[in-house]
């Protein structure tokens, strides 16, 4: 019997597993993001997370078939009167049965998440069919904070010896690039431009070049003209770390073991830093211009500084320590003072594009400026808002090596400051510190749900042979496929709990989730259990 399972086992496992595995190549072929060449080598490496689903249901169809041959022949009816007992007659079933279970654990956590992410990474790497398909659909190509239209797009029959794997020649193009917030920093336009694949060992780096382009700055409000315009280069690809869903058993409970530290959770980690710093800097400078009465702002590069003097901070507005005065800035070249304002005020907002540093910007309020360098003191004109300025004298180098377990009594120690930090930062700390905690949560539970899943889909293989081996001893008068129909339903519904726990779970109601993607299981040993019972009393 062990033997006659094992060959139906095969050929059905064969069978349904190529089918399955192109009926996953149809939706990347369908919208053109799988080239023709790449079909075959896909669906290769399809078969083997589609494994997952075979195994089950070709083990239940092979059961079905040779227990349902063994008792039309009355095999079973001879073995039972024999003396033999139903557990030493169903001894082949269980043993193949618990060889699937350990197969399937061990394949669902170690061999298919590496198939999946050698999947994506061979969509990934198809980088000019994905390209060509969006154009020609008309969408934009969504590639980390950069947005890329064009009216054409072909592929460059004889590109230039750079280095460049592939190169695409576009017409009608336009590319928007976006800050962390998403909001529109820069805009550039051109009627022809180029793109350049470069593949290695961190992925494929598409860089873009536009030739008399215009370019608008959102924060400026400014448009220039530029004989050749060269956005960031943007890498396409996945990212490992982050797919859960390519990663193996080991590596998910690494994950959960160091959420601090994992790539998901890092943006959120670095809102936090940088709540930290901004309120580090922003006591530093209240902290000068208290002290010694002055405090210097330096350019990025360290050319140029500003130096703000007879200031007190509030909130972030430097206001004159005695009224009736005015604040005195003086503009500084390698430390040599070239110009100098007088202002009621100066409004000192953190950069928004900084994430890092805490750099602030400088806006004054009705400067009245005047030249240094010249001995009449002309009027002079004063910058509107200057921009990406560092406290020369504070530093924050320490903030970002601060351990995760020093963040939460950081935050919490921003309200209990001798110098009374903006409610702002304050806010912006405590948010970005329960977002940090709610990232690690999403993460974990995202982690479980996939630990959760592939237990529960290892462990159907077994009841599903169980199930289709007592229906046929059971029902021997029916048809093999009428048998294997009332097997195939409970079995179906079981992918569908699991699958609907998994999202249960994600949606962070871990105790229904774990209870919706087990009850599938229970309903196939329920369903065995039954049909066995109804096999020895009949």
């Amino acid at each position: 019997m062990t033997a006659e399972l094992l060959r139906v086992l095969l050929l059905t496992t064969t069978v349904i597993v190529v089918v399955i595995a192109f009926g996953a190549a149809i939706k990347p072929l369908a919208d053109s993001s799988l080239g023709s060449g790449s079909v075959v080598k896909y669906v290769a490496l399809a078969m083997v997370p589609m494994l997952q689903f075979a195994l089950p249901f070709s083990a239940g169809f092979a059961a079905t078939l040779v227990l349902h041959r063994f008792a039309a022949d009355n095999e079973l009816v001879a073995m039972s009167t024999s003396g033999m007992r139903y557990r030493t007659i169903f001894a082949p079933v269980v043993a193949v049965g618990l060889a699937l279970l350990v197969g399937m654990f061990i394949l669902l956590h170690t061999i298919v998440p590496r198939f999946w992410g050698r999947m994506q990474d061979m969509l990934a790497q198809d980088a000019t069919s994905i390209f060509l398909a969006a154009i020609s659909r008309g969408e934009a190509l969504e590639v980390g904070q950069i947005s890329i239209y064009a009216d054409t797009a072909t592929v460059d029959p004889n590109p230039l010896d750079n280095g460049a794997e592939q190169r695409l020649l576009l017409q009608g193009v336009a590319a928007i690039q976006k800050n962390s917030a998403g909001h529109q920093v820069s805009e550039f336009t051109s009627e022809f431009a180029t793109v350049d694949m470069h593949r290695g060992r961190e992925g494929v780096i598409m860089k873009l070049a536009m030739t008399n382009g215009s370019g608008f700055n959102a924060a400026e409000g400014t448009v220039v003209f530029v004989p050749t315009a060269q956005p960031q280069a943007v890498q396409l690809g996945r990212t490992l770390e982050a797919d859960a869903k390519s990663m193996t058993y080991f590596e998910l409970q690494a994950v959960r073991n160091d959420l601090p530290n994992h790539i998901e959770v890092q943006p959120a980690r670095q809102a936090v830093l940088l709540a930290l710093t901004r309120a580090e800097v922003w006591q530093c400078i209240a902290r000068e211009l208290e002290i010694s009465g002055k405090v210097e702002l330096v350019e990025e590069g360290g050319r140029r500084s500003y130096r703000i003097e007879g200031g007190t901070l509030e909130n972030e507005i430097i206001k004159p320590k005695a009224p009736s005065t005015t604040i005195r800035i003086v503009e500084l070249d390698r430390a040599k003072p070239i110009r100098e304002a007088r202002c009621s005020q100066a409004v000192m907002p953190f950069d928004d594009e900084d994430v890092s540093v805490g750099r602030v910007d400088l806006i004054a309020t009705a400067p009245r400026a005047k030249d240094l360098l010249r001995s009449s003191g002309m009027e002079s004109r004063w910058p509107v808002r200057i921009r990406g300025l560092s406290a020369a004298p504070c530093s924050t180098t320490k903030i970002a090596q601060l351990e995760f377990a020093e963040l939460t009594p950081r935050i919490n120690e921003l309200s209990n400051t001798t110098l009374p930090i903006p409610k702002s930062i304050q806010s912006a700390g405590a948010s970005s510190l329960l977002k940090l905690f709610q990232e690690m949560k999403s993460v974990d539970i995202d982690a479980f749900s996939h630990l959760c899943q592939r237990a529960a889909l290892a462990l159907s293989a077994p009841l599903i042979i169980l199930l289709g081996a007592s229906l046929a001893a059971w029902k021997r008068d029916s048809l093999p496929l009428t048998i294997y129909l009332i097997a195939f339903i409970p079995g179906i519904l079981n992918i569908v709990m699991i699958a609907g726990g998994q999202q249960v779970i994600r949606a962070d109601n871990v105790v229904w989730g774990v209870i919706i993607s087990w009850s599938g299981n229970a309903l196939l040993l329920g369903c065995s259990m039954y049909a066995l019972r109804k096999l020895a009393r009949n």
